[in-house]
């Protein structure tokens, strides 16, 4: 399996809907697992795969329920989907929006999440792990199962049930809470994670295609899955510095291990793309700098612990060095509040 690319930021938004549902301040959860929550705001911005895998079993032990997931597929609502919602709701059926999902998944999970298989009269979605050994995979398998039932039953004109869900752990609480969520038998200690679904069923027409609109999606899915395909070693230096950012140094050899090659390999795969390591956290340091000087109630303090300097007077040169302007200038000049 291809290594995973990072995850967009867009797939915790939900699961924000579901904390913030809870009563619960879902920041905190967030910086637990290594992610910075101004992230959020940011639809282009990723996050490492292992930032992904963290956060279940953190949420698990944050809000004290074993069915986390589970009911966070629950509480999901059309609002807070992301492309790969949209592109499932636009398509022409059921069917040709789940091998749209399969297609651009990388795009937000930079990594295969589903495969979809047919059986004679019934189609399996079986869930992948995006890597080798996840750390807890009973919430987010959860979660996966409940997402796609719930919007399949969106976009169908009648209400959609699977004929049936596997998960290979064992339930963490009734087995009846689970039907009462996913609404078919759900069987456990499987050897696969998956639903199973009928063909017929996903012949349905979508309530929600509209032609016009499935070409934009697509497009977008498109241009952004060739960018993924970019295996510059510049862009995966970025993706590991920016969770990594608001936890101390990281220094090269640091990243180099985290890539699997020598530090050495890394300085001479960083010339090769005219960059060097110094130039690349240099550079990633002024965009995280420079965009939170724009918004007034982030305090410097702040500011230059986000981005990595050991304190403020650090953070102020970089800033005069860059911009020929103190940060309150700065400021002064760009602020959007």
């Amino acid at each position: 399996m291809a290594k995973p690319e990072g995850t967009s930021v867009t797939v915790f938004r939900p699961l924000i809907h579901a904390l913030t549902e809870m009563g619960l301040k879902w920041r905190p959860l967030l910086q637990s697992c290594g992610i910075d929550p101004d992230l959020i705001a940011d639809c282009e911005a990723r996050v490492p795969v292992e930032a992904w895998e963290r956060f279940w079993p953190q949420a698990v032990e944050f809000t004290g329920d074993p069915c986390f997931g589970l009911h966070a597929g629950e509480a999901l609502r059309p609002a807070v989907v992301n492309i790969i919602g949209y592109l499932l709701m636009s398509s022409e059926t059921l069917r040709v929006g789940l091998d749209r999902v399969g297609r651009y998944q990388r795009v937000v999970f930079g990594a295969d999440w589903l495969a979809v298989e047919d059986r004679g009269a019934s189609t399996r979605i079986r869930f992948e792990t995006s890597s080798g050994e996840l750390l807890d995979s009973r919430a987010q398998m959860e979660y996966r199962a409940a997402l796609v039932i719930k919007m399949l039953d969106w976009i169908a004109p009648v209400h959609f049930r699977a004929l049936e869900v596997h998960f290979s752990h064992e339930p963490g609480r009734e087995v009846t809470e689970y039907e009462r969520i996913l609404h078919c038998p759900v069987k456990f200690r499987n050897k696969d994670n998956d639903l199973m679904l009928s063909r017929t069923s996903l012949e349905q027409p979508s309530v929600h295609a509209n032609r016009e609109l499935a070409r934009i999606h697509e497009e977008w899915a498109e241009r952004h899955l060739a960018e993924l395909k970019d295996e510059s070693v510049v862009r995966k230096v970025k993706t590991l510095l920016m969770s990594h950012l608001d936890r101390g140094p990281c220094t090269l050899p640091d990243v180099a291990r985290s890539l699997h090659m020598s530090p050495r390999t890394l300085q001479r795969r960083l010339s090769e793309e005219d960059t060097s390591y110094q130039d690349v956290l240099d550079s990633l340091r002024r965009c995280v700098c420079l965009e939170h000087l724009e918004h007034k109630h982030t305090c410097l303090a702040e500011i230059a612990y986000v981005s990595g300097f050991s304190d403020t007077s650090a953070f102020s040169r970089a800033v005069r060095r860059w911009t020929h302007q103190t940060p309150l200038e700065y400021r002064s000049c760009h602020c959007k509040d």
